[in-house]
C-alpha cells in the first residue's frame, strides 16, 4: 500500500484541461527540475524551493510591497514607475505577495501531502470518469520528487482516475521505475540527440535522458501509452540533421513509439522576467515557427518512418 502522506512541493494545479491525456484532467505541477532549457514554459518550476514571481504589466505602483517587506529586499524603480527587488535579499517569505492586491507578487510554491491534493483532485472525480480522464503530473520534473510523484499517481489509480506523467527523464534509472507502474501514459521529452547541442541547449547532456527513454519503452506496461515529444525551437532543433537523429532513435526503441511536435511559443516571457532570469530566445533571435514549418519537419519525420500524433 503506497503511503499517501507524503509530501512534495508544487506549484501549481490546473483543472479541467482537455491535453496532456485523454479526456478532462486535472495537472499538478511538481517543483524542481535538473534542465535549464532557455525556452522554458514554466521557469517557476526550476527550483524545490519557493519562488517569488514579479509581473510588471500587473503592477500599480502603490508600493505597499516596499513598506511590508520584512527584509527590505524591495524597492522603487528609479525614475520610473514598477519595483526592484534584490533576490539576495530576498528569502521568498510571500509577505508582499499578501499585500498585492493586483497579483503582480507571486509565490510559487507549496508543501502538500499526496493525501491532501487527492483529497481536493477528487472532487472533480465525476468528470474524469464521465471522460475518461483523471490526474497528469508535469512540472518542472515529477521525477526530481519519486516517491511523492509515484504516491500521488498510485492514489489518483486507486480512486479510479487515468493517470499520466510529463517528463524530461532526466532523473536516475531508480525514479523512473518508482513512477513508471503507476502511470497509464508518459510523455517524455526529446529535446536534441546529439549530446553536445542538448548539453549547450539545456544545460545538462542527454546520455541519462536517452538511456530512461529506452528503458521506459522496455519496462512500461503494454496497456499504457508511451508518447515521445518534441519542442521544435527554430534554430536549436529543427534541422535535418537533429531530425534524422531522432528518428533513427525513435525508432530503434523496443516498442512502436509515436512522437508530437509542440511549437516554440513566448508565453513565458513574463514569467522569466518575474523571477530575474534573463529571457535568453530573445536575444537569440528565435520566434515562434510558422504553421508552413511545423509542417515540414512533421513530413520529415513521417518520411524516415516516425509516426507524429497530436494529443
Amino acid at each position: 500500500m503506497m503511503d499517501l502522506s507524503v509530501k512534495g512541493t508544487i506549484y501549481n494545479i490546473q483543472r479541467y484541461s482537455v491535453h496532456d491525456g485523454p479526456g478532462i484532467r486535472t495537472i499538478v505541477f511538481i517543483k524542481g527540475c535538473p534542465l535549464r532549457c532557455k525556452w522554458c514554459s514554466n521557469p517557476e518550476g526550476f527550483f524545490a524551493e519557493k519562488d517569488l514571481i514579479y509581473f510588471r504589466n500587473l503592477c500599480k505602483s502603490c508600493l505597499d510591497c516596499v513598506l511590508k517587506c520584512p527584509h527590505g529586499a524591495i524597492s522603487q524603480v528609479k525614475n520610473g514607475e514598477g519595483i526592484d527587488i534584490d533576490r539576495g535579499i530576498c528569502v521568498r517569505c510571500g509577505t508582499c505577495a499578501g499585500f498585492c492586491y493586483f497579483e503582480a507578487l507571486r509565490i510559487a510554491g507549496r508543501e502538500a501531502s499526496a493525501q491532501e491534493l487527492l483529497d481536493d483532485i477528487a472532487k472533480d472525480l465525476v468528470f474524469y470518469k464521465r471522460s475518461g480522464g483523471g490526474l497528469t503530473e508535469s512540472g518542472g520534473e515529477p521525477l526530481s520528487q519519486p516517491e511523492f510523484s509515484a504516491a500521488l499517481l498510485a492514489g489518483a489509480r486507486a480512486l479510479g482516475m487515468n493517470t499520466a506523467v510529463e517528463t524530461s527523464c532526466c532523473a536516475p534509472a531508480g525514479a523512473l521505475r518508482q513512477v513508471l507502474p503507476h502511470a497509464d501514459n508518459v510523455f517524455i521529452d526529446l529535446k536534441l540527440y546529439d549530446s553536445q547541442r542538448h548539453q549547450k541547449a539545456t544545460g545538462v547532456d542527454n546520455s541519462q535522458i536517452l538511456s530512461n527513454i529506452r528503458l521506459a519503452a522496455e519496462e512500461l506496461a503494454e496497456s499504457a501509452a508511451l508518447i515521445l515529444r518534441m519542442p521544435v525551437i527554430p534554430t536549436v532543433n529543427d534541422d535535418v540533421e537533429n531530425i534524422r537523429q531522432s528518428a533513427g532513435f525513435i525508432l530503434s526503441l523496443s516498442r512502436v513509439v509515436p512522437l508530437e511536435l509542440l511549437p516554440y511559443h513566448e508565453f513565458a516571457k513574463s514569467k522569466h522576467l518575474g523571477l530575474g532570469i534573463k529571457y535568453e530566445p530573445e536575444s537569440m533571435g528565435i520566434v515562434p515557427p510558422s504553421k508552413e514549418s511545423m509542417e515540414q519537419v512533421a513530413d520529415t519525420f513521417r518520411r524516415l518512418g516516425v509516426i507524429i500524433i497530436n494529443t
